[in-house]
C-alpha cells in the first residue's frame, strides 16, 4: 500500500503545477493543500517523514484530509453527547473539537485549528492517550518520533 502523496505532479507524470515551467510548486487541489499543511505542520515539529506519513493516511481515511467534513450518514450536531465524528480525525463527539476552537478563537473548520488540537493531545499529559505514555515523553525517552 502506498500512501505518498504527489505534491508536484512527478509520479503521475503531471508537472503543470511544478517548479519546472516556472509554475507554482503549491498544490492546487483542495486535498493536496491540506496534504500539505499537515506534512508541513508535523515536520516542523519534528516528526518523521514516516510517521507523518501514518497521519495522513489516518486523515484520508477518517476524511479524506478534509477539515469541514462531517461523518457520513451522521446528524450534523455540536453536542458534546453526540456521536457525531467532525473534521480531518473526525474527532468524536465533534463538539470537542468545537469546544477547542471556541476556546482558542478560532475556527473550527480551520485546519490549524484542528492540527493545534491533535498535537495538544498527543503531547500533553490528560490528553487522549494521556498517562505516562504521551508522545512527549516517548519523545524524551527516544528524543525522536
Amino acid at each position: 500500500m502506498d500512501f505518498s502523496y504527489d505534491f508536484d505532479g512527478t509520479l503521475l507524470g503531471d508537472q503543470s503545477n511544478s517548479n519546472n515551467g516556472g509554475g507554482s510548486d503549491t498544490p492546487t487541489d483542495a486535498l493536496h493543500q491540506h496534504a500539505k499543511q499537515v506534512y508541513d505542520y508535523f515536520n516542523k515539529k519534528g516528526l518523521s517523514d514516516a510517521a507523518i506519513c501514518g497521519i495522513l493516511a489516518n486523515f484520508q481515511h477518517e476524511s479524506g484530509i478534509n477539515p469541514d467534513q462531517w461523518q457520513i450518514g451522521m446528524p450534523h450536531t455540536w453536542s458534546m453527547s453526540s456521536s457525531t465524528g467532525y473534521g480531518i480525525a473526525q474527532f468524536t463527539p465533534a463538539g470537542k473539537i468545537k469546544a477547542y476552537a471556541d476556546k482558542v478563537g478560532k475556527a473550527v473548520s480551520d485546519i490549524n485549528t484542528q492540527l493545534d488540537y491533535v498535537w495538544s493531545q498527543i503531547t500533553a499529559t490528560g490528553g487522549f492517550y494521556g498517562g505516562s505514555k504521551t508522545l512527549g515523553s516517548v519523545w524524551k525517552q527516544n528524543n525522536r518520533v
